[in-house]
């Protein structure tokens, strides 16, 4: 994964937009710095309420929750400093696979 990595710390250093999920997610944060590994609360699987905890006007129509499947082990286990997350899940920092946006405050 280095030619990956190497990738996305270009495209950052662009403030190209971008996307995670799962796998991806994972990357982003790592490539910033952030820790990724084993979730302490062990494997996540099935349907799971997601909260949305911003609302952006490309989000349409708005909604407050949804559900999402679930199927992982690993996760970003903190934010990358200045790494906003707009989906939550119920119980943990667990963005895998909701989504983790590389949305970093500029």
């Amino acid at each position: 994964m280095p030619a990956f990595n190497e990738w996305l710390k270009t495209a950052l250093k662009k403030r190209l937009p971008l996307i995670g999920l799962c796998y991806g997610h994972q990357a982003i944060a790592h490539v910033l710095g952030a820790p990724v590994g084993p979730s302490p609360q062990g494997w996540s699987l099935g349907s799971e309420p997601t909260h949305f905890q911003v609302q952006e006007p490309w989000m349409q129509p708005p909604a407050q929750t949804l559900r999402l499947y679930s199927a992982h082990n690993e996760q970003v286990l903190q934010l990358p400093m200045g790494a906003l997350r707009p989906l939550r899940a119920n119980a943990s920092l667990r963005p895998s696979p909701r989504g983790y946006l590389g949305k970093v405050k500029a």
